[in-house]
């Protein structure tokens, strides 16, 4: 998979390769992070970072849950609940 076949991505590529002009255009779905049992819970995420190879996304958000969502298949694969505050 190339990173340019990531639909989102594209948008940043294309600021990169063409710097005199852009158009932007909503290009993708929402990602949906929400898990089978969140009901109607909402939630901010405050971090993202992409994988090496463009795949992945893993999201911190207030929830105290670390997320790993799947780009290709576009769905949640793995959500981590961290530690409560004090």
């Amino acid at each position: 998979m190339k990173l340019h076949s990531v639909p989102f991505l594209q948008i940043f590529l294309e600021i990169l390769l063409h710097r005199t002009s852009l158009l932007v255009q909503e290009i993708h779905d929402g990602l949906d992070f929400s898990v089978d049992d969140d009901g109607e819970y909402s939630f901010g995420i405050f971090s993202v970072k992409f994988s090496n190879d463009g795949r992945e996304l893993v999201a911190g958000s207030n929830d105290n849950s670390i997320y790993v969502y799947d780009l290709c298949e576009n769905k949640l694969t793995l959500r981590i609940s961290a530690h409560s505050v004090l």
